[in-house]
């Protein structure tokens, strides 16, 4: 072995070099890249759902600049409204008491209030949700109030359904509810939607959704005031001053660290192999297919996949083979004669036309449902108590051809 008075660096010295070298040349290049991300990182803030300064998906900047282009003047703030706001729109209501004293005073004195909120305490109550088979599809008037003028559908998500109040008028029906509920109040109204993300920009362009918000929101006097609560000053942070970049590049350097270091760590031992999990399928996914077949209007094909669920359920109860299955027809008889379902329900599900329109389709999905729920394989007959008919399940005996005849 050589050493370092002969000119020459021990192997160990080398090793101990490198590794003072490697994580140099990887702190400098930790450091250049959240510089990176600092300088050119977004600027625009995407804001938190619902807020009206936001541009995202979620964000419902979109319908202010919608009703700025109508010529309605629109501003965001807190307070009490006052005789110069005609509307007032309250996406999520975290008002105090005093707050929902004042503003239904302004609403007894002749102003609109429109309220995203169906959890709030001015709305009407909560009866269902709008969804349909994991499903979010658009929804119909059904009425003939004024504020629905132009509007065939509205897009709607997560959102609930209420029961009218005496003397309220609704729109929108669905599941023993309705979407929308017009209540008067005085010399003014509450009109309650089920759900605000309706107003984000992410659904506003779909079907006639700008055109319902934009009859809802214009005033027939004064503007439109989209109600914040009041923030004292005292409560703004540190951290609402800083842009959102800082924030992000400050998050990534422990996140670096734990990289640095997990590679850098020793590990010992072959890689133990392991089975893939299986992978199911997600919520998120059967709800966009749902909503690309309605949008592109293929009811046909959304029932064909209720049936081909249907007729896999049965298969998998029962216990059916291939062969049973293949032919509609003979699948209705064997289901029928294994269980206490309807045959006529049967033969519309499994072998009947499918459904051409939306009412036609929620009938459908429904009588599936209720289908596949009640579907129990009839007992066999016991013979200890008597009974001598066979099980609907058993084959029946046969015997082979010739043995009478050598009987």
């Amino acid at each position: 072995m050589t050493d370092v008075q002969g000119g020459r660096t021990a192997p160990g010295e080398m090793a101990r070099i490198d590794r003072r070298r490697l994580v140099g040349r990887s702190l400098v290049a930790l450091v250049l890249v959240v510089v990176a991300i600092v300088l050119i990182g977004p600027r625009g803030q995407q804001g938190v759902p619902l807020d009206p300064r936001s541009t995202g998906p979620l964000g419902t900047r979109g319908i202010l600049e919608v009703m700025d282009r109508l010529g309605v003047p629109a501003t965001v703030e807190g307070g009490v409204p006052g005789p110069d706001d005609g509307v007032v729109l309250l996406i999520a209501d975290d008002l105090t008491d005093a707050q929902h004293e004042a503003l239904g005073s302004w609403v007894d004195e002749g102003g609109r209030l429109v309220l995203t909120d169906p959890l709030s305490v001015l709305a009407p109550d909560v009866v269902g949700l709008t969804s349909i088979a994991f499903t979010e599809p658009t929804i119909e008037p059904a009425c003939d109030d004024p504020m629905v003028a132009g509007v065939d559908r509205v897009a709607v998500a997560g959102a609930s359904v209420m029961a009218p109040g005496p003397g309220a008028s609704a729109c929108f029906p669905r599941n023993g509810g309705h979407w929308m509920v017009r209540t008067p109040t005085g010399a003014g109204e509450v009109i309650t939607l089920g759900g605000a993300f309706t107003l984000t920009n992410e659904l506003l362009g779909q079907a006639d959704t700008a055109v319902l918000l934009a009859n809802l929101l214009t005033p027939d006097r004064g503007g439109l005031r989209v109600l914040r609560p009041d923030r004292p000053p005292g409560d703004a942070t540190l951290t609402d001053l800083l842009p959102d970049q800082v924030g992000l590049a400050l998050l990534q350097l422990p996140l670096a660290w734990l990289a640095l270091v997990w590679w850098r760590a020793r590990r010992h031992g072959q890689p133990v192999p392991e089975a893939s999990p299986v992978r199911v399928e997600a919520a998120e996914t059967t709800i966009a297919v749902g909503n690309l077949l309605q949008r592109a209007d293929r009811v046909v094909d959304a029932a064909a996949i209720v049936r081909a669920h249907v007729r896999r359920e049965l298969t998998r109860r029962l216990g059916l083979s291939d062969a049973v299955t293949a032919d509609p027809q003979v699948l209705v008889e064997v289901v029928a004669s294994r269980t206490d379902l309807d045959p006529a329900t049967l033969t519309r599900l499994l072998a009947g036309p499918l459904p051409t329109d939306d009412d036609g389709l929620v009938r459908f999905t429904a009588a599936a449902v209720r289908t596949v729920g009640n579907t129990r394989q009839r007992r066999s007959a016991d013979p200890l108590d008597g009974s001598t008919s066979p099980s609907p399940s058993s084959t029946p005996h046969v015997e082979p051809s010739g043995a009478r005849s050598r009987e």
